[in-house]
């Protein structure tokens, strides 16, 4: 069946976003509960689930290869560097309204502290910005 470039457009995006989802969960799978700082990410599954599951998907991203081919579509390029300046930059604007003035609309702040807490809070916010500022640079 040959499509036309409406329906490789619709297949693609389809396809697109059943890879990624795959290969998040590969890589889910193939993690070992990562230790964060202020989150615990918990994922049980049993090995024999987590075999059957990793096979599953193993033949999911074949199929998607030869829908592929077989349907002509294109291949994109995902720039990951711009998502993690974008990720990062509304970091920074997070980060930015967690000083001490705006804490204050969430209780008493501790006058004796405030300094600190800011200096704290400001260098956070500009390694944030500054990370997305290097990551949003674009090589020619």
């Amino acid at each position: 069946m040959k499509l036309n470039p409406s329906q490789k457009r619709f297949l693609t995006s389809a396809l697109l976003g059943y890879e990624k989802t795959l290969r998040n969960a590969l890589q889910t799978l193939d993690s070992h509960n990562e230790q964060g700082i202020l989150y615990k990410p918990h994922f049980t599954i049993n090995k024999d689930s987590r075999n059957e599951a990793k096979k599953i998907i193993q033949n999911e991203l074949i199929q998607i290869a030869n829908m592929v081919k077989k349907y002509d579509l294109e291949t994109r390029e995902v720039d990951l560097s711009n998502s993690l300046a974008a990720h990062l930059s509304e970091n920074w604007g997070d980060l930015v309204d967690c000083s001490s003035a705006h804490l204050g609309n969430y209780g008493e702040v501790d006058r004796t502290r405030i300094e600190d807490y800011d200096r704290e809070m400001e260098e956070l916010a500009d390694t944030a910005l500054k990370l997305a500022i290097l990551f949003g640079n674009v090589d020619d």
